[in-house]
């Protein structure tokens, strides 16, 4: 099924309303025309990936922006089942999280995340994710761990 013309498909799953915020106005500041679906717990983002993974009908999201620590199902056990999945499990992901934890880097980086985005405590830091968002979905960027970190990108 071909989707040259339609926008990127993303998916947010994070359970905070205000980084969800952040994330929007991320979005808005790159020149990409996308559709933007939000879900703001574990269990009903495994809920979407599992009934887009059975339907053929439905189409994959381009990209998953992925906040680590959500109510009822955690980020590690949505990366590990959307891993497995037929139709889905190619899909790249942004993990976001305000953890500079070990685990969770080692967990993003053993489920093939793309990037490990550290939510930042500025607005101008936060606002990058809008260019990493851009620089996977336009290709810009070859697939490697990235870690942002009060405002610079390593």
């Amino acid at each position: 099924m071909a989707y040259a013309d339609a926008p990127y498909q993303i998916l947010l799953v994070e359970d905070c309303a205000a980084d969800a915020g952040l994330v929007r106005i991320a979005l808005q500041q790159q020149p990409l025309p996308y559709r933007l679906t939000t879900v703001n717990d574990g269990v009903d983002a495994l809920a979407l990936l599992d009934r887009i993974d059975r339907n053929e009908q439905d189409r994959p999201p381009d990209l998953l922006l992925l906040d680590m620590h959500l109510p009822k199902l955690g980020g590690v056990e949505i990366l590990r089942h959307l891993r497995s999945t037929e139709r889905c499990a190619q899909m790249p992901v942004v993990v976001m999280t305000a953890s500079d934890a070990d685990e969770d880097h080692a967990a993003a980086e053993k489920h093939a995340a793309l990037y490990y985005f550290r939510k930042l405590s500025t607005l101008d830091g936060f606002l990058q994710l809008g260019k990493i968002v851009n620089d996977i979905l336009t290709g810009r960027k070859t697939p490697a761990l990235w870690s942002a970190q009060e405002g610079t990108i390593a």
